[in-house]
C-alpha cells in the first residue's frame, strides 16, 4: 500500500499519542496517577494506534479505489472525445465527397444539355480544374 500522502497526519497522529504516552508516564512519576489509571491510559493509548493504523489502512484502500475509478473517468472521457473528433472528420469527408461527386454527376447531364443548346446552359470546362 501507498502511504505518501498520509505521511503528514500520520506523523501527526503519532506524535500525539507518544506525546500522550509521555505525559502519563509523567504524571505516574510523579504520583498524580496510580498504577492502575497507568495501566489504563496505556490500554488507551494502545488502542488509539490500533485504531490509527485501521483508519490508514481504510484512507489508503479508499484512495487507491478513488484513484482507480478517476483513471476510468479519464479513459471514457478521451474515448468520448476521440469518438467525437472521428464522427467530425466522418462528417467533413462524407461532405466533401459529397459535394465532388454531385459535380461529377452532374456533368453527364450539363454536357448533354449544353450540346443541345449550347446558348441556354453553358459548360465551362475550367470550372473542373
Amino acid at each position: 500500500m501507498k502511504f505518501e500522502s498520509l505521511k503528514k497526519p500520520l506523523s501527526l497522529s503519532l506524535l500525539l499519542v507518544f506525546l500522550y504516552v509521555i505525559a502519563i508516564l509523567l504524571m505516574c512519576y510523579l504520583k498524580i496517577i496510580t498504577l492502575e489509571n497507568l495501566i489504563l491510559s496505556f490500554a488507551t493509548a494502545f488502542g488509539w494506534l490500533i485504531a490509527l493504523v485501521i483508519a490508514i489502512i481504510h484512507l489508503s484502500g479508499a484512495r487507491s479505489d478513488n484513484q482507480a475509478a478517476l483513471e476510468y473517468e479519464i479513459r471514457k472521457n478521451i474515448e468520448i472525445e476521440a469518438f467525437k473528433d472521428i464522427n467530425r472528420a466522418v462528417d467533413e469527408l462524407s461532405s466533401k465527397i459529397g459535394s465532388v461527386s454531385n459535380v461529377f454527376l452532374s456533368l453527364p447531364i450539363n454536357y448533354k444539355s449544353h450540346k443541345e443548346n449550347p446558348l441556354i446552359v453553358k459548360f465551362d470546362k475550367i470550372q473542373l480544374s
